[in-house]
């Protein structure tokens, strides 16, 4: 989803919900902006999630980093 621009509806709307989905990689990064929450509760990733680059201007977010989502490694500003 590089440089995706997503719009949560009002103030705390939530712009990505990825309950329980299934990847190999996941990629939120270099331009992709969300402006509301993203979930990703449940969410199973085999090998890396990256968010570097990435503007995320929500309310703290569902399910990253939970015990219920899992991804081998989680990225930030790699």
């Amino acid at each position: 989803m590089q440089g995706a621009r997503l719009e949560g509806p009002g103030p705390r709307g939530v712009a990505l919900t990825l309950d329980n989905a299934m990847a190999s990689s996941f990629r939120l990064s270099e331009g992709f902006t969300a402006n509301g929450t993203v979930r990703l509760p449940g969410t199973r990733v085999t090998d890396d999630v990256t968010f570097a680059g990435a503007v995320l201007n929500g309310p703290p977010a569902e399910g990253m980093g939970d015990r219920q989502s899992v991804a081998r490694r989680v990225a930030w500003n790699a």
